[in-house]
C-alpha cells in the first residue's frame, strides 16, 4: 500500500509516494501522548466578574455532566488556579460533594495558584500567600494542588518566580508570554531565577494556550473546520517532532520554510519526515536533511543531493520512508572521536555554503539535531535562527 500526495500546482508533473507496509504498520510502536483537557479562565476582563461567572457556571455544569455521563475522562485542569471552583460553588452549592469527589479522585486539577497573578503588580509576599491560599483551598476540596506552575497568561515575569515555585515543591512551569523566547522555534526552556533556582518549562505557541488545540484541532481556524482525516494527519505530524514555520523573501519572491526537529528515535527519523512531507505536500527534492558526519573534518560542511546513507541510520530511515534517496543532505563535519580533532562547541553554529546555485547561503544549525528545510532553500533574507 502506498500513500500518495496529489500533484502540486507549482510542480504539476511531480508526486510523492511514501510506502506504507501493512506488516510494519501493524508492528509499529505506538506513540504515547498526553492530552491535557482544561480551560483558560479570566475571572474578569473585558466583561464584568458576574458576566464571566455566568459563563463559568455553564462550562463547569457541562464538565460535571460529562464526568457523570462518562463522556469526559479527565483529568480536567482549571487553568492553574482554584478560584474558579470557589466562584462556581457559590452559585451551585448543591454540587459541592460532587465536585469534592472529582477533585479528590484527581479528575479535576486545581491550583497551585489561588488566582492567576500579575507578577509585576503585586509584592513577592503576595505571590507566596497566593500559593499558600491556593494549596489550602485545594486541600479543603479534598485534593492536592497541581504540581506545575501555570504562568501562561502573564505578560512578564519576575526573576524570583523560579525560587518561589521551587519553595512549594514545583519544578516545572508552563509559559506563554513574557519570556522573550520565540515559542514557534523552541518548545522547552530552562528558566533560571535570580538565585539560581531552575524550572523546566514548556512553552506554549504564540497562537494560544494549547498547542495541540490550535495546531491539530484547528481551534483558531475560524474559516474552516478540519475533518477527521485532516486532524489525523495534523496529529501525526505534530507528535512526530517539533515543527517551526519560517517566512522570508528571496530572489524568487516570498518563501515559506518548514523546520522539523524529530522527536522520534534517531533511527526512526523517517517517520517524522514523511509525516511532515505528506501533510504539507513537500516533495523529496525540496527536503534538506542536516546532520553531523564523522567522515568530514570538524568545521567543514558539504551539500549534496541523493546518494547513500554512509552508515547513518537516520538518513537511511528517511530514504526508506520517502521511498527515494533523492533529497538534499547538508553534512557538518565532526570528525572521528578517536582522532585528536573534535568539535568542542555544541551550541549554535554558523556555516556558509558557497556551492549551491552559486550563492552564499547562511545556515544555522545545532550539532546532532536533524532538521528539514523545504521550498528550494532560498535563505538569503529569511533571518537568523538561534538556539540556546
Amino acid at each position: 500500500m502506498r500513500t500518495k500526495i496529489s500533484p502540486r500546482e507549482d510542480h504539476p508533473s511531480k508526486t510523492l509516494e511514501a510506502p506504507i507496509d501493512s506488516t510494519q504498520a501493524a508492528n509499529r510502536t505506538a506513540t504515547k501522548a498526553l492530552y491535557v483537557l482544561g480551560t483558560h479562565w479570566d475571572r474578569e476582563w473585558y466583561e464584568t466578574f458576574q458576566v464571566y461567572r455566568a459563563r463559568l457556571v455553564d462550562v463547569l455544569d457541562d464538565v460535571l455532566a460529562g464526568f457523570r455521563e462518562g463522556t469526559l475522562k479527565g483529568p480536567y485542569t482549571m487553568d492553574g488556579q482554584v478560584i474558579p471552583l470557589i466562584d462556581y460553588l457559590e452559585m451551585r452549592p448543591e454540587r459541592t460533594e460532587e465536585l469534592r469527589a472529582l477533585v479528590a479522585a484527581g479528575r479535576i486539577d486545581a491550583g497551585p495558584w489561588y488566582v492567576q497573578p500579575d507578577e509585576w503588580l503585586v509584592s513577592g509576599e503576595s505571590l507566596i500567600r497566593n500559593l499558600e491560599i491556593g494549596a489550602s483551598l485545594c486541600r479543603e476540596l479534598g485534593g492536592e494542588p497541581l504540581r506545575a506552575g501555570l504562568c501562561q497568561d502573564q505578560f512578564g515575569h519576575v526573576g524570583q518566580l523560579p525560587q518561589i515555585l521551587r519553595g512549594f515543591g514545583i519544578a516545572t512551569a508552563f509559559v506563554l508570554r513574557g519570556t522573550g523566547i520565540d515559542a514557534s522555534q523552541n518548545a522547552y526552556a530552562l528558566w533560571r531565577g535570580a538565585d539560581g533556582s531552575e524550572l523546566v518549562c514548556h512553552l506554549f505557541s504564540c497562537i494560544g494556550y494549547g498547542n495541540f488545540a490550535h495546531q491539530v484541532r484547528g481551534v483558531g481556524d475560524y474559516d474552516t473546520t478540519p475533518g477527521p482525516d485532516e486532524i489525523r494527519a495534523r496529529a501525526e505530524a505534530y507528535l512526530q517532532g517539533e515543527v517551526a514555520r519560517v517566512r522570508g523573501a528571496g530572489s524568487a519572491g516570498a518563501r515559506e520554510l518548514w523546520l522539523l526537529k524529530p522527536s522520534t528515535y534517531y533511527n526512526r527519523s523517517g517517520n517524522a519526515v514523511v509525516a511532515l512531507a505528506l501533510y504539507y505536500k513537500i516533495l523529496p527534492d525540496e527536503i534538506l536533511v542536516a546532520h553531523d558526519e564523522v567522515d568530514l573534518p570538524p568545521g567543514s560542511a558539504k551539500m549534496k543531493r541523493g546518494g547513500g546513507a554512509a552508515g547513518n541510520n537516520g538518513v537511511k530511515d528517511i530514504s526508506a520512508k520517502l521511498a527515494t534517496p533523492e533529497f538534499w543532505r547538508l553534512r557538518f563535519g565532526v570528525g572521528h572521536l578517536c582522532r585528536e580533532e573534535r568539535v568542542e562547541c555544541l551550541g549554535a553554529h554558523e556555516c556558509r555554503v558557497n556551492d549551491f546555485a552559486g550563492k552564499n547561503r547562511k545556515l544555522f544549525f545545532q550539532h546532532g539535531c536533524g532538521a528539514v528545510v523545504a521550498d528550494e532553500f532560498d535563505l538569503e533574507r529569511v533571518g537568523v535562527l538561534e538556539r540556546d
